[in-house]
């Protein structure tokens, strides 16, 4: 079937289409969210009454006798027909992580995980104990809630994308096995445990967690800390053999690049990114550039939708706008200011909304980053596939703007 994403872009569908089940979440098709509006129709991810949790207990790790109402864990050496044909498309840009979600029998994040450890032989290289291992990434990506945006699928997106930035080879003939295995943590964790609702929420409502951690990156620093609590009990330790040292520079690249995906330092970090690429030297072999680049890299990857194939892009808007939406809703009934973009009642600043994001906190990271890969930006399609989904909003917009005229 068409996606409903292409649809509303005004698409004839093409090899990114998106179809019903590939918009499922936790493994059960959604239904027909509606937004109601113009521009977003998305599956109704409220409709769904069985969470993630229930479905896939993190008890029921890969080695038990078996999962409650899930397909069997796909291990490190297993072969399957579809997912070894989407696992191909892990390094390119035009990833679409929904078709990936079927394949992976609804554990993307589990299975593009143990894939990329393999394929850097981070496995065997480290001494990783691959039984800990799996259960790990199956009991974080357990611990991703069925929110529209932050959920699991959210998570092996970002992963996908901070793995194709770091295997460029302007990177990755410099990174070290520690530093491969702490990028790969970092995105798959970086949002563990998502409530779905912002850091500014949790302020404005007291919560506990704003309490805990003093009012700063209240959500990154619960992903990091929630993580590695999991990480730290004996089932999950696949760290356990890595030399003090090791750990504590894993550790270390981790809780950093985590925390550097707060957008309420985002202008500061890009900052002091393209003043350390301006130094004359600035280089891959020195470890505290390669850890800049890393923080980029997954600040990138965090809004990568935005340059996706627009069928994917239009797709994770639909979500993160529904999320908003439903944090607009509940600041309304707990008689708080709604958070802007975060009005229901004034859905007709999507386009608007969409081209500011684009144009002011999108593309001038994207721009300095993708400069350090050298000429054409490494001959990567993101700033090509941005300009378009940006003019796609621009012409959603100017058309709102004439209908609003008259």
């Amino acid at each position: 079937a068409a996606a409903a994403a292409a649809a509303a872009a005004g698409d004839d569908g093409d090899a990114n289409t998106i179809n019903d089940d590939a918009l499922s979440v936790g493994g059960r098709s959604t239904g027909g969210l509606s937004t109601g509006s113009a521009y977003l129709t998305t599956p109704n991810i409220h409709d769904a009454t069985v969470t993630r949790m229930n479905s896939l207990s993190v008890s029921n790790a890969p080695g038990s006798p078996h999962l409650s109402g899930r397909a069997s864990p796909l291990f490190i050496d297993s072969r399957h027909a579809e997912l070894d044909d989407a696992i191909k498309h892990a390094y390119e840009w035009g990833f679409n992580v929904f078709l990936f979600n079927v394949a992976a029998k609804r554990q993307p994040l589990l299975c593009l995980t143990l894939h990329l450890l393999k394929r850097h032989r981070l496995i065997k290289g480290l001494g990783l104990r691959r039984s800990s291992l799996q259960r790990f990434f199956m009991a974080i990506e357990c611990g991703y809630l069925d929110n529209p945006y932050h959920n699991h699928m959210h998570a092996a997106d970002v992963t996908q994308a901070v793995s194709f930035f770091l295997d460029q080879p302007f990177v990755a003939s410099h990174m070290t096995q520690v530093e491969k295995l702490a990028a790969i943590v970092a995105a798959a964790i970086h949002d563990f445990a998502h409530p779905g609702r912002t850091n500014q929420f949790h302020i404005a409502t007291k919560h506990p967690l704003s309490i805990l951690y003093n009012d700063r990156s209240v959500l990154e620093n619960h992903h990091v800390a929630a993580a590695f609590k999991t990480l730290l009990t004996d089932e999950h330790n696949f760290v356990r053999k890595l030399p003090a040292e090791q750990y504590k520079e894993f550790r270390s690249i981790v809780i950093e690049m985590v925390l550097s995906t707060d957008l309420s330092k985002h202008f500061d970090t890009v900052a002091r990114f393209k003043s350390a690429v301006k130094r004359h030297d600035f280089s891959m072999k020195n470890a505290a550039d390669r850890l800049t680049m890393m923080c980029m890299a997954i600040k990138c990857a965090d809004v990568s939708h935005t340059a996706r194939p627009k069928a994917v892009h239009l797709e994770w808007t639909k979500r993160v706008v529904e999320e908003f939406y439903s944090q607009g809703d509940e600041e309304r009934a707990l008689q708080l200011q709604i958070s802007p973009f975060m009005d229901r009642e004034n859905e007709g600043n999507v386009p608007k909304s969409q081209v500011g994001f684009i144009n002011f906190l999108v593309r001038p990271m994207f721009d300095v980053f993708l400069s350090t890969f050298g000429d054409n930006n490494g001959g990567m399609p993101c700033l090509d596939l941005l300009q378009s989904n940006y003019e796609h909003w621009q012409n959603l917009q100017k058309q709102q703007e004439q209908n609003d005229s008259q």
